[in-house]
């Protein structure tokens, strides 16, 4: 039986410490990062924060995920749950992927009501949806882009447009009516390079589906023909 390295009971499994240890520990760790972050410092280090916006400064959070990364391989080769410890062939048990689910589910729940990012929990400066509009900038250059690394291209393509919709010439608003359109779609042997993408209405983009530009041009003259104001 493994002992705590501190108290001489019972360690927790996987761990080399017992449950009251690692609860006095967490207790402890939780005050000093609230400590920290009250006086806008680094919620690990206590240093300066490169973004105010994140917990952590810039050495730290490649230090965890340096950490992490670590734990989680050695987790995987074990075959043993990321969290708990106990065995699983998965990165978390049955119990802890339930506890995580419900976690995230009540984080995004209390930072929507907050009027915040469920994402990055900063302030959000959209209309509507559970997103910033940063990051609803980086999730569309991950899926059309395949990087999120190229935000600026697509923040530049919609102020080139001044947020007008090419169609229809309505505002268009990142979380409420704007999104991607593929002047020549994929299907139709269009590339995502970004000078095959062009921000539209919502509304527009469905009914345009697979048509091209041309294509869908010359239907609407087709309907407006047929219904004169």
């Amino acid at each position: 039986m493994k002992k705590c390295r501190k108290c001489s009971r019972e360690a927790a499994a996987g761990r080399s410490s017992c449950d009251h240890c690692l609860s006095l520990k967490r207790s402890n760790n939780k005050k000093r990062r609230e400590r920290f972050i009250a006086n806008g410092a680094c919620s690990e280090c206590g240093g300066i924060r490169d973004n105010p916006a994140l917990k952590l400064c810039l050495k730290c959070q490649m230090r965890v995920k340096t950490r992490q990364r670590s734990r989680y391989q050695k987790c995987k080769a074990n075959n043993t749950c990321y969290r708990c410890g106990t065995t699983s062939n998965k990165k978390f048990c049955g119990i802890c992927q339930e506890l995580a689910v419900k976690w995230n589910r009540e984080k995004r729940d209390k930072l929507r009501v907050q009027g915040k990012c469920t994402q990055c929990a900063t302030e959000r400066d959209t209309p509507a949806g559970d997103f910033c509009s940063d990051c609803i900038l980086r999730g569309t250059s991950r899926k059309w882009l395949g990087s999120a690394k190229r935000v600026g291209e697509l923040k530049q393509l919609l102020e080139e447009q001044e947020f007008k919709c090419p169609y229809s010439g309505k505002s268009l608003e990142l979380g409420g009516n704007a999104s991607i359109d593929h002047k020549i779609p994929r299907s139709r042997g269009g590339s995502g390079d970004i000078n095959n993408l062009q921000w539209v209405d919502a509304h527009l983009n469905r009914v345009k589906t697979d048509m091209t530009h041309e294509e869908f041009i010359a239907l609407c003259h087709l309907v407006a023909s047929k219904f004169p104001l």
